[in-house]
């Protein structure tokens, strides 16, 4: 049976900072960089066919070590770039009214409008489109996909639907998820 691993990437210096970041495009610090290579080593184990990210730096990279390290292809797809924050970008997570914004924002039973941020159902959309063709596409293979935290949630509701409807879950750094591949099977 084939499976889909799903790790965030490694840290940014807005990630250190708590700040939210979506598509502004930033590098990995020493720490997220350290992060990917540990992510390497948790991964050697597994044998993956293909490496997914956004062409984001921060996910790029991350993908691109763990590639490298397997000797398989990175396939960058813009389908799985961080959700687009709108004027919430570069605000502090520590701020307790901007995260009950965040979680009411992912709320997929409440459509919250935050001005230039990417609607809900796009997201899903974008999402669903990018995992209903790779679930067929490498039926039987294993596979990574480096993302960001903002759409873990979305990835995560795909394969284990999502009771209470909150699609934002917080993820660390170099986290992985696992999932078996039971759409294509």
């Amino acid at each position: 049976m084939s499976k889909i691993y799903i790790a965030r990437h490694g840290q940014t210096e807005a990630n250190a900072k708590h700040l939210i970041i979506s598509r502004t495009d930033i590098p990995l610090n020493k720490v997220g960089l350290a992060q990917a290579q540990g992510l390497v080593e948790e991964l050697s184990p597994v044998k993956l066919d293909a490496v997914f990210s956004s062409n984001l730096k921060r996910a790029y990279k991350t993908a691109q070590l763990v590639a490298q390290a397997q000797n398989i292809p990175h396939i960058v797809d813009e389908r799985i770039f961080e959700r687009d924050y709108g004027i919430l970008e570069h605000q502090s997570y520590n701020n307790p009214d901007i995260i009950e914004t965040i979680t009411k924002f992912y709320d997929s039973n409440d459509e919250l409008p935050i001005e230039n941020a990417e609607p809900l159902g796009v997201v899903i959309k974008r999402i669903n489109a990018f995992l209903d063709e790779i679930t067929k596409k490498y039926r039987g293979k294993n596979i990574l996909i480096i993302s960001h935290a903002g759409v873990m949630g979305f990835f995560k509701h795909y394969f284990e639907p999502i009771e209470d409807g909150n699609l934002f879950v917080w993820v660390k750094n170099c986290e992985v998820w696992e999932f078996k591949n039971n759409r294509a099977e």
